[in-house]
């Protein structure tokens, strides 16, 4: 491999971890993805640094936690003095690019990429200008031969419907085909830039809206998994008894407010693992032209998301918490030059900043961010430390070996907190914080939560 490698990032938004069939998950076929994982590392304890999308990417990006990045819930600038990844391998003499979702702020800036076809809504319930700055929105206007209003009002139609018609807020009503979806688009503005004369390595970022809601995907991907052949997963019918956080977030969840029923949490979950089905049959295309154009073997692939989906656990979905199907997402990072395998290590897709750096061969800053190259060297290297964090306030976890501590601030000062084995059949099945037995790994992981969240801002 020559000393400055092509990377091309690949990011979804909120998927679930194991939603990989190369980590044998029944109904959800990922051929392409499996490529990845067979030609590089398969990271399947890996977490995100904040378990919400603007948080969680800008942190990936700058190699710090939220609390010092300063973007501690969505729409929020980073503080200045920081050096985004683009920026950093910009200044390096890397090609930069961009298709799809970013969600850094302020959304007009470049943020490092020199070439931005930029998606990070459709709507603008939240904010006006996400549709404003959509190319996607203007693209699909002009393909309709329709107004942007037009099409900004079939997604808003969708996106505030979450009090009233929660079922319909999580599907989506499925208006674009396959050609119009943005999950194409993006597949397909890569593809553009993949068969551009490259005359220096290039950095290419690749994300995707999916599988987040609407979750529905168009056809043929609707029809892929049929929700009669869909069990619910265990952690659904898992007990929120001894789970104050759970049943607090349950009590607030819009979705059980509503009441849906098992049919409509199978279904919901069949367009879930189509919309997978869909983004994974546009990374083979992806993958196909770096074969085509002779890239792939000067070329690091990394997959990811920004954030995981609790995807029926507890009965919920969506993101916001430190259970492992919200905190936790896949992680593959191919690398031609270096061995692959499969690692079990605790790491974090923060950690992705100082990784490619170092294989970039630029002069990493002091961030939080640990370079994963010793773990795609060796998978099992026994000089890794294995913690990892992560922080939404007012939540924070952190995981060492075998156990996660989740801790909750409530506004009075006082603290929830619940503890649980990593090793279970069941992800978070049995809090057992305050238990006689636990009680030195629980004084030992409250000290390090401690420790990692001062860490975290820089302390």
């Amino acid at each position: 491999m020559d000393a400055q490698p092509n990377i091309l990032f690949i990011m979804t938004d909120q998927q679930q971890a194991e939603t990989l069939s190369c980590l044998n998950h029944s109904l959800v076929n990922t051929p392409n993805l499996d490529r990845i994982a067979a030609r590089g590392v398969n990271f399947t304890k890996a977490y995100c640094p904040s378990p919400v999308c603007g948080p969680s990417r800008t942190s990936i990006f700058c190699g710090e936690y939220p609390a010092k990045t300063g973007t501690v819930k969505n729409y929020i600038p980073y503080n200045s003095g920081l050096q985004v990844l683009p920026e950093a391998l910009r200044s390096a003499g890397y090609e930069t690019a961009l298709a799809g979702k970013l969600h850094l702020a302020p959304i007009e800036d470049a943020h490092g990429f020199e070439e931005k076809h930029l998606h990070d809504a459709g709507y603008d319930i939240y904010r006006d200008d996400e549709p404003a700055n959509s190319e996607y929105v203007q693209w699909l206007a002009d393909k309709r031969g329709c107004g942007v209003d037009e099409i900004v009002d079939q997604f808003n139609e969708d996106e505030a419907c979450l009090k009233t018609d929660t079922f319909r807020f999580i599907m989506g009503s499925n208006w674009r085909t396959e050609e119009e979806h943005s999950n194409t688009w993006v597949t397909e503005c890569t593809l553009d830039f993949l068969r551009k004369e490259h005359d220096r390595p290039f950095f290419m970022f690749t994300s995707y809206f999916g599988p987040h809601q609407p979750m529905m995907p168009p056809e043929p991907w609707a029809s892929m998994v049929s929700p009669d052949d869909i069990e619910l997963p265990p952690e659904f019918m898992t007990s929120t008894d001894d789970k104050p956080l759970a049943a607090e977030k349950q009590t607030s969840s819009p979705i059980l407010k509503n009441g849906l029923t098992e049919q409509q949490y199978r279904e919901a979950l069949a367009a879930y693992y189509g919309q997978i089905m869909m983004i994974d049959h546009g990374v083979g295309r992806i993958l196909d032209e770096l074969d085509a154009q002779g890239l792939a073997d000067n070329t690091i692939i990394v997959f990811t998301a920004d954030h995981g989906d609790h995807a029926g656990q507890f009965g919920l979905f969506f993101k916001s918490t430190m259970y492992e199907n919200a905190v936790r997402v896949p992680l593959l990072v191919s690398d031609p030059s270096r061995t692959t395998g499969v690692c079990g290590k605790l790491v974090n897709n923060l950690d992705l900043y100082a990784t490619l750096l170092e294989c970039a061969g630029v002069d990493a800053p002091p961030t939080a961010s640990r370079s994963l190259v010793p773990l795609l060297d060796n998978p099992a290297s026994s000089e890794w430390e294995n913690v990892t964090y992560s922080e939404l306030y007012p939540w924070t976890m952190v995981a060492k070996d075998d156990w996660k501590l989740i801790r909750f601030r409530n506004e009075d000062g006082t603290q929830v907190h619940e503890l649980y084995r990593l090793d279970t059949d069941v992800a978070d099945s049995s809090n057992v914080w305050n238990q006689p037995e636990t009680a030195a790994v629980q004084n030992e992981l409250v000290a390090l939560l401690d420790r990692c969240e001062e860490k975290a801002k820089g302390k």
